[in-house]
């Protein structure tokens, strides 16, 4: 920025200089100086500003300059009305730039800085397997499991351009790979798809094989402008403040992996956090990832003590959510001379990536309806239920009083003990019930198609757009609950030619 201003203050400079010893110099300047001040947020252009500073000059003169374009008055001017425009141009992009919403590229990242809220960085995938490899036996070489060097390099199979994964650690020939990426901003998808074989991408003594078969971590890649701006945003929004919900969500989103998540607080009363965890483009995680969340957020065996992330005493439970899986059947019309074959992908992508805004969309009807809704409205999706303590603990007691003789030790030891805990807990405690759902709406896909794909499609029957068999009239229903997120999933697409 500061070169910038510099070299137009040269350039001015330059285009001026040769006139100071005309005596309306100073005049001149004024009204440079004065356009300058007065430029205004929209971008003019070099005809305008110009026009502008012949106004200026001109005023209560009884000798106006000439504004023709061949008198020295406008070859003096023009060329600083150029730069000035230019620096208009210039003051207007930076405006954009100093506002989160407006923001781009390196400018986002600088007030990311400001707020102590980075961009997520492209992170590899790490990945658990097995290796095996020829130990010698009674002078016979058998394949068994086998750890190979720390380092070694292995390479995926049937994905094009093979991929690299190096082995990172290896205990009696269960290993952890991890991917490494070629570009450092692009982990690619495939990575995190590819499950099964891999064979060497340099050599391994006694090698026999290698597989992949769990995600421990999934790879993420660098966090593209607009999902950066979301997130930046709902910090801003939504602060975060010891363990209130926008906390849980900053510091289990800036795990490795974790591309966004569902936090259900109070599922199981006070101090019960239930968070639903999704990789890259929305897509579940395995179930070994959601432990290692788990083991850095409310470590299993250390549970509520707060040794992890979580507060003290709360208890959290870590889950990822599961596909619904749904058929579409749609009438349409082609254009002339053109085949099912040559439209099928298209319209085919066209539907993915709005399942992605879904998926997208299931996260965010959360994350609004928790903020937005409060308990004790009949139709709010957050309800509250009220659970005795207080009468099945003691309904528990009586059954141990009055049947002493089936238990062993000393039971009034353990009916004090049943009671003490009353002190600890009210006599009656509220638990949270979440349910909401987001909608895939038929007509948004015929609209979509035939916007996106008008060279191809012709018109598209709306009426009779089927998923799964019915008409869904107010939109196919993608139910979810505190114990079961379900993300839409596209199982088969049927065009039919009308």
């Amino acid at each position: 920025m500061t070169r910038e201003l510099e070299t137009f203050r040269s350039e001015v400079v330059a285009l001026i200089s040769k006139h100071q010893g005309n005596r309306d110099f100073n005049t001149l300047l004024s009204s440079i100086l004065a356009d300058l001040n007065e430029l205004s947020d929209s971008r003019m252009n070099a005809r305008e500003i110009l026009s502008r500073m012949f106004t200026t000059l001109n005023k209560d003169r009884a000798n106006p300059f000439d504004d023709r374009t061949f008198t020295p008055a406008f070859q003096a001017m023009m060329p600083i009305a150029m730069s000035t425009s230019e620096l208009s141009q210039l003051l207007e992009i930076l405006r954009t730039q100093v506002y989160v919403h407006s923001a781009t590229g390196d400018f986002l990242d600088e007030l990311g800085v400001d707020h102590n809220f980075p961009r997520f960085e492209a992170s590899p995938r790490v990945a658990a397997g097995i290796t095996t490899g020829l130990v010698t036996l009674d002078n016979t070489p058998t394949p068994l499991p086998t750890d190979f060097p720390i380092g070694s390099r292995l390479a995926t199979r049937d994905t094009g351009v093979p991929l690299i994964f190096e082995i990172i650690e290896t205990l009696d020939g269960n290993a952890t790979y991890r991917h490494i990426p070629e570009e450092p901003f692009v982990n690619g998808d495939i990575a995190n798809a590819y499950f099964g074989e891999l064979s060497q991408a340099s050599p391994i003594n006694n090698f026999v094989s290698a597989t992949i078969t769990a995600t421990l971590r999934p790879g993420q890649n660098r966090e593209i402008d607009e999902e950066y701006k979301r997130r930046f945003l709902a910090f801003l929004q939504r602060k975060a403040f010891a363990a209130n919900v926008a906390a849980y969500k900053q510091f289990v989103q800036a795990i490795d992996g974790v591309y966004d998540l569902m936090v259900f607080p109070c599922w199981r009363g006070a101090w019960h956090v239930n968070i639903s965890i999704v990789g890259a483009n929305v897509e579940p995680v395995s179930q070994e990832f959601c432990d290692i969340v788990r083991s850095e957020v409310d470590p299993r065996v250390r549970s509520g003590t707060g040794f992890g992330m979580a507060a003290v005493g709360h208890r959290v439970n870590v889950m990822t959510p599961e596909y619904q899986g749904f058929n579409i059947d749609l009438p349409l019309v082609l254009r002339a001379g053109v085949t099912i074959g040559q439209a099928y992908p298209i319209i085919r992508q066209i539907i993915y990536r709005y399942i992605d805004e879904l998926r997208q969309a299931v996260l965010d009807t959360w994350d609004n309806t928790y903020f937005q809704s409060f308990s004790g409205i009949d139709n709010s999706p957050i309800q509250n239920k009220v659970v005795e303590f207080e009468a099945d603990i003691l309904s528990i007691t009586g059954f141990i009083d009055d049947n002493r003789s089936l238990f062993a030790g000393d039971t009034n030891a353990a009916i004090e003990r049943m009671l003490k805990t009353l002190e600890h807990f009210p006599a009656a405690l509220q638990i949270q019930t979440h349910t909401f759902e987001v909608l895939l709406q038929p007509q948004f896909i015929g609209t979509r198609i035939l916007q996106e794909a008008s060279q191809l499609v012709f018109s598209v029957d709306f009426a009779n757009i089927r998923i799964d068999g019915g008409a869904w009239i107010n939109g196919f229903p993608i139910a979810s609950t505190e114990t079961l997120q379900r993300l839409p999933k596209l199982e088969t697409l049927n065009i039919i030619e009308v």
